[in-house]
């Protein structure tokens, strides 16, 4: 059960080398890394988290990004709401979690955001030894590629057809796997950019329904203890709205869905009606005034990327940085690129107003 450690020098720190023995050396100690991971991936799952938990004496998790589990058992509710937030955020290492009296070790699976987590007790890892332990295992798991979870796509039937009490319960129990029930949760969000709330919520839902409409996200799942919790708290930290929020039989999930899809539609098309009818020299004119710089600016493209994700994530970095994948501190150096050519603080709501306006009809 005792999985090793890599060890020993490091020549290229260690010695010094020329050029062409420098690579020669990069390829060895790389190579070695990689097949030390094949090789404990190849132990599978399950048992490689149990030959952890044994060697570290304490209690191991492998756990989706929102804490579900992938091996074992979930994480707690309180561990899976601190991971929603942390699984957001740009992988820069293992993240302590601290909930009431307890402090949990988060090791991240993935080289950019996290596509899972070890979790451990804080206290079981206290030595440098320990730690490179925990992320051998972590380059083990990735290795076995069990942790890049797929949003959920293709036709959701029980949102797009309308289907009476028995037919709706049959495709549930078709769609889910799940035995079929007498109502279930649904949750609409508006102001869906991106796919990172929709991977969160779908991570977080497991074998319920998704379906997407532009920015609209719909949810349906069978009722499950804090579940309602966990999806509202994925919503709040990636800045979407809830529409509502209900029980209710099968059978009506598609009237449903299709009120506040209709709904939706007509707003957004009432807005680009009412802008389309704008002088176009006028609208010409305002563009080139507000966006002009940004147009003629060298990669001028990527900042009104962002430029579009900052207005539709409202400002805030982290959703901005999830969205474009990328990491804060390049979405701060960027925004900061756009105020000065645009010669505008993007802080201020009217400079906000300005500017959406201006990205709708250059878009007409």
């Amino acid at each position: 059960a005792d999985l090793p450690v890599p060890s020993g020098r490091a020549l290229l720190f260690d010695t010094d080398l020329s050029d062409v023995e420098a690579r020669e050396e990069w390829t060895r100690a790389s190579s070695a890394a990689r097949r030390f991971a094949t090789a404990l991936a190849g132990v599978g799952p399950a048992a490689l988290v149990a030959d952890l938990a044994e060697t570290l004496e304490a209690p191991v998790r492998f756990v989706s990004p929102t804490g579900r589990a992938l091996s074992g058992d979930d994480a707690e509710e309180d561990v899976r709401s601190a991971l929603i937030e942390e699984s957001l955020k740009p992988t820069t290492g293992p993240r302590l979690i601290r909930t009431g009296s307890r402090i949990v070790e988060a090791v991240p699976i993935g080289d950019d955001h996290p596509l899972g987590w070890i979790l451990t007790p804080a206290e079981a890892v206290g030595s440098p030894k320990t730690r490179a332990l925990l992320l051998s295992t972590a380059s083990a798991l990735l290795a076995m590629t069990l942790t890049d979870l797929p949003v959920p796509s293709g036709r959701a039937v029980l949102f797009d057809t309308d289907l009476n009490d028995v037919e709706a319960r049959e495709e549930w129990t078709r769609a889910t796997g799940l035995a079929p029930v007498a109502t279930v949760g649904m949750h609409i969000f508006g102001g869906v950019r991106g796919d990172s709330a929709e991977r969160l919520i779908a991570d977080i839902v497991g074998r319920s329904l998704l379906t997407r409409s532009g920015s609209l996200l719909g949810v349906v799942g069978a009722q499950e203890r804090g579940l309602d919790e966990l999806v509202t708290k994925a919503a709040e930290v990636t800045g979407l709205e809830v529409l509502t929020q209900k029980r209710l039989p099968l059978g009506q999930l598609h009237h449903t869905w299709m009120l506040w899809r209709t709904q939706h539609e007509s707003e957004a098309s009432e807005v680009r009606a009412l802008l389309s009818a704008v002088d176009e020299e006028a609208a010409d004119r305002f563009v080139d005034r507000v966006l002009g710089e940004l147009f003629r600016a060298r990669g001028g493209q990527e900042l009104l990327e962002s430029l579009r994700a900052f207005i539709a994530a409202s400002g805030a970095r982290e959703r901005i940085a999830a969205d474009l994948g990328v990491h804060r501190h390049t979405v701060r150096a960027r925004l900061a690129k756009i105020e000065k050519l645009l010669g505008r603080d993007l802080s201020r709501a009217e400079t906000r107003q300005a500017v959406s306006m201006a990205l709708e009809l250059a878009e007409l």
